[in-house]
């Protein structure tokens, strides 16, 4: 059986997002990761309050909390990523040991704002979503990181050779993807 962590790069309308597309000419803003295709636990720096995009950190998103449920209209793209069980399990273990002390965690403000400008900054314990996602790829050896983590971009993960495709769309439209058994048989087959 193939185990699988799942990367979900996000387009929302908040203004954060729309300023972070202007100025990296992307269409992407955002990223998470997730340990099951059901995406009930999206891991990834980011607001902590739906209305307050200044309090930042270490975030556990979910397809029916506060973000989604105002943004539903967001626009995703889900890949999947084949790994081995230990890993799997290993990085679960990561990701909840990291929520249990999410506290200690901040959102890089300057690290977004230096990677305008391609230049990478390093602050313990402070992360931009891209960042922190690029780590894990490299500190768990899913996938080699071409660029520097700390100047990396969510469209980068585009780029990622393993990835698969499973889900392009809005957000709110992602649980009948799940629930159309059909597609999903097509889907496997396709990938």
């Amino acid at each position: 059986m193939n185990n699988y962590i799942y990367l979900i790069l996000s387009r929302s309308n908040t203004a954060p997002a729309k300023l972070i597309r202007f100025c990296t000419k992307s269409e992407i803003s955002h990223v998470s990761i997730s340990m099951d295709m059901s995406l009930h636990s999206m891991y990834s720096f980011g607001r902590k309050k739906v209305n307050n995009f200044l309090c930042g950190g270490f975030i556990c998103e979910d397809l029916d909390g506060d973000f989604y449920t105002k943004y539903f209209s967001s626009y995703v793209y889900v890949y999947r990523i084949p790994i081995s069980y230990r890993t799997w399990n290993n990085l679960n273990n990561y990701l909840e040991y990291i929520y249990q002390v999410r506290n200690k965690y901040k959102y890089n403000f300057l690290g977004v704002f230096t990677t305008y400008f391609g230049i990478g900054i390093n602050r313990k314990h402070c992360y931009f979503c891209s960042e922190f996602i690029a780590e894990i790829l490299l500190k768990f050896k899913i996938c080699k990181i071409k660029n520097d983590i700390h100047t990396y971009r969510p469209e980068y993960f585009k780029e990622l050779d393993n990835k698969q495709l499973v889900y392009e769309g809005e957000i709110c439209q992602y649980k009948n993807f799940l629930n159309d058994n059909n597609f999903l048989e097509q889907k496997e087959v396709a990938l």
